[in-house]
């Protein structure tokens, strides 16, 4: 079994559901803690330098098995059922450019509370039937 550790960046909010914040120093960390790899929990795919964290985790002997989408919900205020057509397209290209991040470390995404809910006075039927347009 592997053991990996949330981080995120040093600017996440208070209430991301990391460990520990600021890229470069939470991998350095993460090694010498003996952790196998990190969790990378971002808000949008700028927020990182994917070719150094590359680097880093590669010396560091570090994976990253899953990038979290969490703080798109937290951060953003933005999530896949919104009754908004228009926030809920941010969220999709939102998340689409945290899909690439994960792509280039042949990682899994968690999808998070990104997902969405049933917003008050809404059906299964309705949050489910939110569409992209």
């Amino acid at each position: 079994m592997k053991i990996a550790v949330a981080i995120a960046t040093e600017d996440a909010l208070p209430t991301a559901f990391v460990v520990f914040r600021g890229i470069e120093e939470s991998i350095r960390r993460a090694a010498e803690l003996g952790y196998d790899g990190i969790e990378l929990a971002l808000m949008d795919q700028d927020q990182v330098d994917v070719a150094r964290v590359h680097r880093l985790i590669q010396q560091h002997g570090l994976e990253i098995p899953v990038v979290s989408t969490g703080q798109v919900f937290a951060g953003h205020k933005l999530w896949f059922t919104d009754p908004d057509a228009a926030k809920r397209r941010r969220a999709v290209e939102i998340f689409k450019g945290l899909v690439d991040v994960a792509a280039r470390f042949k990682a899994m995404v968690n999808m998070g509370r990104v997902r969405g809910f049933i917003a008050d006075g809404e059906t299964v039927e309705i949050a489910e039937g939110q569409k992209i347009r």
